[in-house]
Formats: C-alpha cells, structure tokens, sequence
C-alpha cells in the first residue's frame, strides 16, 4: 500500500482535515454555548421560583400581621366612640355649646380648607353638640390611626419584599 499522492492531493486532503477539524470546533463551540445557556435558564426558573416562594411567606405574613393591627385600632375606636355619652352627658351638651368658630375650624381643618376670615358669629352657640363633635373627632382618629397601621404595613411589606427579592450579593 506504498500510494504517492500528487502534491495537489495531499494539499487538499490537508484542506479538508483543517475544515473538518474548523467545522468540528464550530459545532462543539456551539453545543457548549447551547449548554451554557441552558444551565442558565434552569438557574433563572429555579431562582424565579425561590423568589416566587418567599414573596408569597412576606405577603401573608404582612397581611396577617397588620390586617390584625388594623381591627384592634377600630376596635379601640369602637370603644372610644361608645364610650362618648359616659364622658359627655346630655347636660354637659346643654352647658357647653360649641362655638361656630370651633365648628368652621374643624370643619375646614377636616376638610383642608381655609376656614375663612373670622366673623361675628364664630362666638355664637352652633347646633353641633359637644357629644356630637367627640364622636366625629374620635372616629377620625380611628381612621387615622387605621391608616397609619396601613402605611408602616406597606412599607414593612416594601422592605422585606426587596430583601427576599434582592438579596445581598456577597463578593469573594
């Protein structure tokens, strides 16, 4: 098997090894680079459902929590408010009008309005009563407090979602 190849031969059977070896390495080169990119897909589901996860605990453990503190400060409030003609009687109401200065001053406070100038008449009795005017004030708040309970809610909620979502990189 003593075969002498002519030198154009030879040349191209270098040429087509050297193109078999480039094509094997394009495809090896791609096959790793698929790999590579499947490896991080499956890190990217599996850390999407580990963010999903602990999501779901801060949701409910928010929700609990201060779903809870909101129904104490109502009932709290509740409580205030019934209490209302203990503190103030029918008499107390009787001797102690409010003033309509008072009434327009609330009013517009409540509303967040400028009351106005001030008139004679601000000195005058109005027809809110003493009673009437506590309960309205402890109502609001109730409210407020309600809403503030809501606002350190959310913002605890913010805080320990971006911790679980976010979590801090440790470099090495």
């Amino acid at each position: 098997m003593n075969l002498i190849l002519p030198t154009w031969a030879k040349w191209a059977a270098l040429a087509l090894l050297a193109l078999a070896l480039y094509a094997f390495g394009r495809l090896d080169g791609a096959r790793i680079e698929g790999a590579k990119h499947l490896a991080y897909v499956a890190n990217q589901a599996t850390e999407t459902v580990r963010v999903a996860k602990a999501q779901e605990k801060v949701v409910v453990k928010a929700e609990i929590k201060y779903r809870d503190r909101i129904r104490i400060v109502k009932e709290k409030g509740d409580v205030i408010v019934q209490k209302v003609p203990t503190y103030i009687t029918l008499q107390t109401d009787r001797n102690f009008p409010l003033p309509v200065g008072f009434v327009r001053l609330h009013d517009g406070a409540a509303a967040g309005n400028d009351p106005g100038p001030s008139s004679d008449s601000d000195g005058k009795a109005s027809a809110v009563t003493t009673s009437a005017a506590s309960t309205i004030i402890a109502f609001n708040y109730t409210e407020c407090r309600k809403l503030a309970e809501q606002v350190e809610g959310w913002q605890a909620y913010y805080e320990e979602l971006q911790q679980v979502t976010n979590p801090p990189t440790h470099s090495q």
